[in-house]
């Protein structure tokens, strides 16, 4: 689990300001989501430290106890909370990413991506909505770098494949197109979907900008 790069700034001087604003918006908020979910992890295991620590001495410290257990309960909560968040915007982001990478790849020009979709939408229709970004090595000045990314690109998207089937229908509509945990993240969210989008997001953007940046080479826009 990790941040990632958000669009570099060549990349987001050569793509409508609209379209590079929501990528850069999505990609930060993806980080700090990821951040928030590791803080909340921090915070239970802190708790279940101090409850193994403590709890087996039958004369140990009650109010500590107390306090451990409250705050472990409170962190599974949180931690489902956030993880939920991280989820929601990782395949938002993920989809966000593909479309623009796919306009700039096949000459389309990039849109900002429709917000309106709900996260059940997406995962219900992965390959529309984040598909495998196929590119092309005659577009390219130096193809040497296409079979590269394209292999990450491919490696990425297995794994999102993987983790949205991990998900159980029951528990992928809450409010406006949320994914809720019916029981415990570990159980059908667990960090694997969101990492696995946002990686794949990830890809896509570094992909963006290599082919950008090989267009700039011969003159060429986006």
């Amino acid at each position: 689990m990790t941040t990632h790069d958000l669009l570099s700034q060549a990349a987001a001087k050569a793509l409508p300001a609209h379209v590079s604003a929501q990528l850069v918006d999505l990609g930060d908020a993806c980080n700090r989501a990821y951040i928030a979910v590791v803080e909340a992890e921090a915070i239970g295991l802190s708790a279940t430290n101090t409850l193994e620590t403590t709890g087996l001495d039958p004369r140990g410290p009650v109010y500590t106890i107390r306090w451990a257990e409250r705050e472990h309960d409170s962190a599974r909560a949180l931690l489902a909370a956030r993880t939920t968040n991280y989820t929601d915007l990782a395949i938002v982001y993920a989809a966000a990413a593909c479309s623009v990478l796919a306009a700039v790849a096949y000459g389309r020009e990039p849109a900002v991506f429709d917000l309106a979709a709900t996260t059940d939408q997406l995962l219900g229709d992965l390959d529309a909505y984040v598909p495998l970004v196929r590119l092309d090595t005659s577009t390219a000045i130096n193809p040497a770098w296409v079979d590269d990314v394209t292999a990450e690109l491919r490696q990425a998207h297995d794994k999102v494949r993987r983790a949205a089937t991990s998900v159980p229908m029951a528990g992928r509509r809450t409010g406006h197109g949320s994914i809720s945990p019916d029981t415990t993240p570990s159980q059908n969210l667990g960090s694997g979907v969101p990492v696995a989008f946002h990686a794949y997001a990830a890809g896509a953007v570094s992909a963006l900008t290599t082919i950008i940046e090989d267009r700039a080479g011969r003159g060429g826009g986006p």
